[in-house]
C-alpha cells in the first residue's frame, strides 16, 4: 500500500491510496501484477502524533508557498536554530490539514504538496503548495521536508492499523440526565462481605444514614 493522499477533516482522516497485488498466472505462468487506486473516509478520531506530524509541515508550507511567514522561520533559522527546534507557536495562524505524494521514488520523481489553511482576520485562506521533490536543488530544506512527510505517511499508516486517540463520551448536559442511568466505574466493584457488629442488625433509613438494631435473642 502507497498513500497518494492524507487529509484532517473533523479529526478524523480521509485518505487515497494505491494498493499492489501479485497473483499467480494460469497454469503457473508469470505472476500477474495488479494495481488499483482506492480512497476511504475513516471517522476514529486522529492520534496526536498523527496531528503532530502534520504540523511539522507548517514551517515548510510557508516557504513553499512563499507567504510572509517565511520571515519568521528564515529568522528562526538565522540564528542558528533548526526547522525541528523552530517554535511552532509562530504559525499558529496556519493549520495543516493534508497532503499530496507524486511521482515514484525509483526515479526520483517523487514529489509532495502540502494542503493548508492561512488565517487571515475573518478570512480563512485554503491553499496547496506547487509540488516539491524530496530531491529538490531549488528548495534549500528538501530533505528535511521528505523527511517530515515521509513521518506524516508512517501515522496515517499506523492510524489505519489501529493507532487511533480514544474518543470520550459525549453528554449533553442541556437536556438533562438521569444519574441513575449513568455509570462510571474506576475500578471493578469488589464482592467483600459486609460488615457485621455481634449483636446488631444494620439498616439505612430514608437519607442513608446506617442503623443499628439490637437483634433478638431467642431463648
Amino acid at each position: 500500500m502507497r498513500i497518494t493522499k492524507a487529509k484532517i477533516k473533523n479529526r478524523s482522516l480521509e485518505v487515497e491510496y494505491n494498493e499492489k497485488k501479485s497473483f499467480i498466472g494460469p497454469e503457473g505462468g508469470e505472476p500477474i501484477e495488479s494495481s488499483r487506486d482506492l480512497s476511504a473516509k475513516c471517522y476514529d478520531v486522529c492520534h496526536d502524533d498523527l496531528v503532530s506530524a502534520f504540523d511539522q509541515l507548517k514551517p515548510h508550507a510557508v516557504m513553499i508557498a512563499d507567504l510572509r511567514d517565511a520571515i519568521k522561520v528564515e529568522n528562526a533559522i538565522a540564528s542558528g536554530l533548526s526547522l525541528y527546534e523552530f517554535d511552532l507557536e509562530l504559525l499558529s495562524s496556519i493549520s495543516i490539514t493534508g497532503f499530496v505524494v507524486t511521482g515514484s521514488d525509483e526515479d526520483g520523481s517523487e514529489a509532495a504538496m502540502i494542503i493548508f489553511q492561512k488565517k487571515t482576520g475573518t478570512r480563512t485562506l485554503n491553499i496547496t503548495t506547487p509540488a516539491v521533490k524530496f530531491e529538490d536543488e531549488d528548495y534549500a530544506f528538501s530533505s528535511e521536508f521528505a523527511g517530515v512527510v515521509i513521518n506524516c505517511i508512517a501515522e496515517v499508516e499506523a492510524y489505519l492499523d489501529g493507532k487511533v486517540a480514544v474518543k470520550q463520551l459525549e453528554m449533553n448536559f442541556d437536556e438533562g440526565f438521569n444519574a441513575e442511568d449513568v455509570a462510571v466505574s474506576q475500578e471493578p466493584k469488589k464482592r467483600g462481605r459486609k460488615a457485621k457488629i455481634e449483636g446488631f442488625s444494620a439498616s439505612r433509613d430514608e437519607d442513608g444514614t446506617i442503623v443499628l438494631t439490637p437483634e433478638e435473642k431467642v431463648a
